[in-house]
């Protein structure tokens, strides 16, 4: 019998979000434990939500975990093994849900903006077959150029109140002032030169479950 394995960046029940207390500065947002902050920011000061508990129970497929997701976009890792993501002439190799459907035709997902992790040729052969929402129909893609250009997360307002946040799953760029203000939750990559290698519809109607991988926009004029 085969089994599916869970992916990588797909948290066990028994991870939890730590509730450490935040305060809002001029400077930002920050963690009042300084210690506590210095672990929590990446290379561009942007701050990410804590996390900890024990990898146990059933895995949580409507979430991503902030940690694993971040190491797979940073180090371009299979979403579902952890292990370096395939890459050939056209580029390295994505995989994406189609909730709604098809894309319409003519769609080349140029510019598509997504917190989905690459992933690797043995993995894409079998995680589609036991993930339930690339089941429910996907497009396979390649990308050339991956340009991580910010993060999803949790935007505060500048009230000096931790406990006001103006937008819970905002896109921050790395560029933009909200970057001091924002706990990140998930890396963003945008594709480039991009190539679809098929688009694959589900037999079925799919189910409408909430799924982290469809954190997905595409750039102006392009349609899905």
């Amino acid at each position: 019998m085969t089994t599916t394995r869970a992916p990588y960046i797909i948290p066990w029940a028994g991870e939890i979000t730590l509730p450490e207390p935040l305060m809002i500065t001029p400077g930002g947002v920050f963690y009042v434990d300084p210690r506590v902050d210095q672990r929590h920011r990446d290379d561009d000061d942007v701050l990410w939500e804590a996390c900890g508990g024990q990898q146990t129970g059933p895995r949580i497929y409507a979430l991503l975990h902030p940690a694993r997701q971040r190491e797979a976009m940073r180090n371009l890792l299979c979403a579902t093994c952890g292990g370096p993501a395939s890459r050939n002439a056209d580029g390295m190799l994505w995989l994406m849900p189609l909730l709604a459907g098809p894309p319409a035709e003519g769609t080349t997902w140029e510019g598509v903006q997504t917190t989905i992790p690459p992933s690797c040729e043995p993995c894409a052969d079998r995680v589609t077959a036991g993930c339930p929402w690339l089941r429910d129909g996907h497009v396979r893609l390649r990308a050339r150029v991956a340009e991580q250009i910010g993060v999803r997360g949790t935007r505060y307002s500048r009230t000096g109140q931790p406990s006001l946040a103006e937008d819970d799953d905002a896109l921050v760029l790395y560029d933009s002032p909200d970057a001091r203000y924002v706990v990140a939750r998930h890396a963003v990559r945008e594709l480039g030169w991009v190539a679809v290698e098929a688009v694959v519809t589900a037999a079925t109607t799919p189910s409408g479950a909430a799924c982290p991988y469809a954190g997905v926009a595409l750039a102006d004029g392009v349609s899905a």
